[in-house]
């Protein structure tokens, strides 16, 4: 499958709002972190918005998924800020959450942060 596949299934599994359906979401589209791009980052924060409904979901594609995009320089820091103006509390607190997934892998990484 493509990852427009994907993305696809994705927001039909995300729009149940059922936990387990989210959690294959995430993981099918983690399968595809070295397909992404800019259009990816927007749809899986438009799933934050549009179904996802606790924090197991969120945190887990916060961990698995966001910030794969800092990692790879297709988004910068600063294209979260929109993020944090969001209704969706879960599109909020997903800021905070993929943060301090990108620094603990900074600090593990770089022992010189320690």
């Amino acid at each position: 499958m493509t990852i427009s596949d994907y993305l696809n299934l994705g927001d039909l599994l995300i729009a149940t709002g059922k936990l387990e359906e989210a959690s294959f979401a995430t993981q099918f589209i983690a399968s595809k972190k070295d397909e992404f791009s800019i259009e990816t980052f927007d749809r899986v924060g438009k799933w934050l918005e549009n179904g996802i409904q606790n924090r197991a979901n969120t945190d887990v594609l916060c961990m698995l998924v966001l910030p794969e995009f800092i990692y790879n320089k297709i988004i910068e820091p600063k294209d979260f800020i929109n993020w944090t103006k969001s209704e969706s509390k879960w599109k909020r607190r997903a800021v905070p959450v993929t943060f301090y997934e990108v620094i603990k892998k900074t600090i593990v990484l770089n022992p010189f942060c320690r």
